[in-house]
């Protein structure tokens, strides 16, 4: 007689986008072996979860009506959960920018215990970040008042998180930047500890740098106005990089040449 083997456990990261997603994926990344050692297998950005994202990106487009999309979503899910089955651990940490349960329900109809988890932020700060990113990435030329009236306001952001928390219910759980930072954890840390990473094995991973960081402030109108230029989209972020390249090397010369000049910033009396 075989012995049945436990379902496996599976926690989804699922963004949202500019809540720090890219990091924690680096981070995870980079301790992947230690975690499955510790029993926590993680997978990210793979191409089981972009066949995924496309078919219900296709849903959210055109809407359920779309039969073969439902149906290609079914079957990307199942390839999914053959996939997470196939490990040896038996808690799963699966990670993604952009995997919003309340729209994709098939994902979560696999058969794991699943336990979702959102990164969230205070709605006007996310609405500056994601503008600083379609600047930068997009070639956006609006300032972010005309941006942001084009796009819906910020409340919007706050009402989606409200819906996804009732959506899932006690399964799942949202977590916000503002509240883990002012704790002083790292970001990412949290959910590992809701995946049952004890805090021994936390305290011995590997940081990474923060990833994905914006344009700074004062270079936003610099970078709207070579946006308006309708370069070619490589040329147009190449002059972007330019730009952040200058500020940061004419800093690096503003520094050295205050700490020339005050004696005691050099560490002299």
């Amino acid at each position: 007689m075989t012995t049945a083997q436990p379902r496996k456990t599976v926690y989804f990261h699922v963004g949202l986008p500019k809540t720090g997603t890219t990091t924690v994926q680096a981070m995870l990344r980079e301790n992947a072996g230690r975690l499955a050692d510790e029993g926590l297998y993680v997978m990210c950005t793979d191409p089981l979860l972009r066949a995924v994202n496309r078919q219900a990106g296709r849903i959210c487009k055109y809407g359920a009506s779309d039969l073969a999309a439902r149906f290609r979503l079914a079957l990307a899910a199942r390839r999914l959960a053959s996939a997470l089955k196939a490990v040896p651990q038996q808690r799963v940490l699966v990670s993604d920018e952009n995997l919003p349960g309340w729209r994709i329900d098939n994902l979560y109809r696999l058969p794991f215990d699943a336990g979702p988890r959102l990164g969230t932020r205070d709605a006007q700060a996310h609405m500056r970040s994601a503008h600083v990113f379609v600047t930068q990435q997009k070639g956006e030329t609006a300032e972010f008042d005309s941006w942001a009236a084009r796009v819906g306001e910020a409340g919007k952001i706050d009402r989606l998180v409200s819906d996804t928390r009732a959506y899932w219910g006690e399964a799942g759980h949202v977590f916000r930047m503002e509240d883990e930072v002012a704790a002083g954890g790292r970001w990412g840390h949290n959910i590992l500890a809701q995946a049952g990473v004890s805090q021994a094995v936390l305290d011995r991973l590997a940081d990474v740098d923060t990833a994905n960081s914006g344009v700074p402030k004062g270079l936003l109108p610099f970078v709207r106005r070579v946006n308006a230029l309708n370069l070619e989209d490589d040329a147009r972020k190449a002059v972007v990089q330019v730009l952040r390249d200058l500020r940061e090397d004419v800093m690096l010369a503003a520094n050295s040449e205050t700490a020339d000049q005050h004696p005691v910033a050099r560490g002299e009396r």
